[in-house]
């Protein structure tokens, strides 16, 4: 970064290093015509689908008889019906993925559906997950815009229009490879929207719902602000030290 920050990058797992070559191989940019990889490989079938969160299925992953067949869910909005169709490649190219799979690929498994959801189709959707963010968000056009500027909000902005993913899933993304004490959130109408933090990052996240703060975070060293459309992007660079005048009065609880 700009700034001589460290970029801190993923661990080089199986299905992340699986998205980079297919990356490379069809020499891929930003933004991804991810339908048209979807149908080399798949039918693909836009319709709803009447489970609350679902996104997409994916159906007859390594058959032997019988093409892989991707239904997505046409009432989610085009940013995440993008997410899903790059999530379902990854069930269909990534080898141990076979058989048939529902997908809820962002919210935790609610105990209520742990009947359809096992320990090992969760490994599957977390694994399908880093290879889409990889596909569409790829590290190292990533990593160059990080070079180029120090405002985190602006590349923020800049993932989010230019690669077409929905604002929660490029900030999850930056914050992936962005190093400790780094805190984000959209506001939305004088809400926060939602909120995160870097990895090892000990400050919290503002909660989500909630009206946003006045002044959040008023000792971090940078706040970058932008906006999209009807929210404002949020990014803190918090100190390692927080220097306290002792002359200050301390109240105790």
């Amino acid at each position: 970064m700009v700034k001589g920050q460290r970029i801190v990058g993923l661990e080089m797992t199986p299905e992340i290093n699986l998205a980079r070559r297919f990356i490379a191989k069809n020499s891929l940019a930003p933004p991804i015509d991810i339908r048209s990889m979807v149908e080399a490989y798949a039918r693909l079938t836009f319709t709803h689908i009447p489970f609350d969160g679902v996104d997409g299925v994916s159906l007859n992953l390594k058959a032997k008889h019988g093409s892989p067949h991707v239904i997505v869910n046409n009432q989610s909005p085009p940013s995440r019906q993008r997410f899903t169709m790059a999530h379902e490649l990854g069930h269909i190219l990534i080898p141990w993925h076979i058989g048939s799979v529902l997908i809820d690929q962002v919210a935790p498994v609610p105990a209520h559906r742990s009947n359809y959801f096992t320990s090992h189709s969760w490994s599957m959707e977390t694994e399908a997950n880093s290879f889409a963010a990889e596909l569409l968000m790829p590290h190292l056009w990533i990593m160059e815009l990080l070079s180029t500027t120090d405002d985190l909000s602006t590349v923020h902005r800049c993932i989010i229009q230019t690669c077409k993913t929905s604002a929660f899933s490029a900030a999850i993304r930056l914050s992936q490879l962005l190093p400790a004490r780094i805190v984000y959130a959209s506001e939305r109408s004088g809400v926060v929207e939602f909120s995160g933090r870097t990895g090892q990052t000990i400050a919290n996240a503002l909660e989500e719902g909630a009206d946003f703060p006045k002044e959040p975070f008023a000792y971090s060293d940078d706040h970058y602000v932008s906006e999209v459309r009807d929210r404002r992007l949020h990014w803190w660079r918090l100190p390692l030290e927080i220097h306290v005048d002792p002359s200050d009065d301390i109240v105790h609880p």
